[in-house]
């Protein structure tokens, strides 16, 4: 310790000088080490800040995705529903059909509701259609 006092008693300049440098260093050593803790926190904190935006974004996706899956998942059971009804109505007019008499034409009345239901169905193109139908 005395040979650092020894330094600043010395006239020569670079004893001096010496002296000057190695107070500066011994000063500013707690300011540097002070600095580079805070920049190191300071990355620490937009780390965390940044974890924290994905969580809160996966958080949002998750959200989005259950969502997502309960529509998809009623619009299946409504493809379901339909596809059975479908079915349904289909056995039943395949069993009119087959219930009907042989030989015995049906009604006006049941061949003018036949031809308005392809009409709304858009099934007008058909030669069978103009032969049975014409202009109704």
């Amino acid at each position: 310790m005395t040979a650092f006092f020894a330094l600043f008693k010395t006239r020569s300049f670079w004893g001096k000088a010496v002296g000057v440098v190695l107070v500066l260093a011994i000063v500013a050593a707690p300011f540097v080490a002070l600095i580079r803790a805070q920049a190191a926190n300071d990355d620490l904190q937009r780390t965390v800040m940044q974890r924290d935006q994905t969580i809160a974004d996966q958080k949002d996706t998750i959200a989005a995705l259950t969502v997502e899956l309960t529509a998809k998942e009623t619009a299946s059971r409504e493809r379901q529903d339909d596809t059975d009804a479908v079915a349904q109505i289909k056995e039943q007019l395949t069993d009119a059909i087959k219930d009907m008499p042989a030989g015995k034409a049906p009604s006006p009345a049941a061949v003018a509701v036949g031809c308005e239901r392809l009409r709304q169905a858009g099934r007008t193109a058909s030669a069978q259609y103009l032969s049975i139908c014409g202009r109704r």
